[in-house]
């Protein structure tokens, strides 16, 4: 993750989401290691929702303020909708080997209507 940043020139700025966003990792890194503006996370398994919280708990409030977990469908509606978690999103992320071709299609869709 840390050498796409770079490539991607990531920084103050930008607002980070990532779909799909587990445990969190990818989240809290965008803002400890390239000082986005914010970063979202959006995840649709409440168990990596819920673990993502708890580490995102142990970090300094520097770094927690700037970031936001949700636990909901990262293709649906209301995540795009003004006040979703990827609504705003500058740079979107998603790890997406287990996305089955619906969801990718549906994540496209919602990209492209974004721009």
């Amino acid at each position: 993750f840390a050498a796409l940043g770079r490539r991607l020139r990531l920084g103050p700025g930008d607002i980070f989401a990532d779909c799909g966003s587990g445990t969190g990792m990818a989240v809290t890194q965008a803002v400890v290691d390239f000082d986005v503006t914010a970063s979202r996370g959006i995840e649709l398994s409440g168990t990596r929702h819920e673990t993502a919280g708890r580490e995102l708990a142990l970090q300094p409030e520097g770094v927690a303020s700037r970031v936001r977990l949700a636990q909901g469908d990262c293709a649906g509606a209301e995540a795009w909708s003004p006040g979703g978690a990827m609504h705003g999103a500058s740079v979107v992320w998603m790890c997406s080997e287990l996305f089955n071709d619906e969801l990718m299609g549906r994540l496209a869709a919602r990209l492209t209507a974004s721009e």
